[in-house]
């Protein structure tokens, strides 16, 4: 299997879902607030876990490296974007207010994101292993930052942590080494 679309009726997608679809090049959608609300169990069930480094998220037929979270959205779901290595920024829109556990984990070329002052929860390993990534500013509405939520981002030299912040999780800004 080399494509595989999701329709917009995928609600949940089980353990390992699609483990060992290693020709796997294209995941299709069409809709992408439905994608951010899908219930992966974990980071192998959900397919871009297995596209190869030139592999593509397709939204409407059209390459997503650049991704613009729509409006509608107000969760990002676990796992809903991680090991999608072709994803290099991401915008969030205001209606978020959370984004989950290892949502964007091993976007190893995520450079760029923008978090509104919306979100108040940064859930655990959210930007694990983003190795890009070098800033990130963390707006006041932030109350929590999960635990290696920015672990292993080996580029990161700028991070600014407002007074709103109650809680760092263990091993939040791990092998940081920027």
């Amino acid at each position: 299997m080399t494509t595989i679309n999701i329709p917009n009726s995928i609600t949940t997608i089980g353990k390992e879902a699609f483990m060992g679809c290693d020709k796997l090049t294209r995941v299709d959608i069409t809709d992408l607030a439905a994608w951010c609300r899908i219930s992966f169990s974990n980071s192998s069930s959900n397919p871009l876990y297995e596209l190869y480094d030139g592999g593509y998220l397709y939204l409407n037929g059209q390459k997503i490296t650049n991704l613009v979270i729509p409006d509608t959205v107000t969760s990002i779901g676990d796992y809903a974007f991680c090991y999608y290595k072709n994803l290099s920024s991401v915008t969030i829109p205001n209606s978020v207010v959370t984004i989950g556990r290892s949502a964007f984990s091993s976007c190893t070329k995520l450079t760029s994101v923008t978090i509104p002052n919306s979100v108040t929860t940064i859930g655990d390993n959210t930007f694990y292993y983003c190795s890009g990534l070098t800033s990130v500013t963390i707006p006041n509405s932030v109350v929590t930052i999960g635990r290696s939520a920015f672990s292993d981002c080996t580029k990161l030299t700028s991070v600014t942590i407002p007074n709103s912040v109650t809680t760092i999780g263990d091993h939040t800004f791990l092998a940081v080494v920027g």
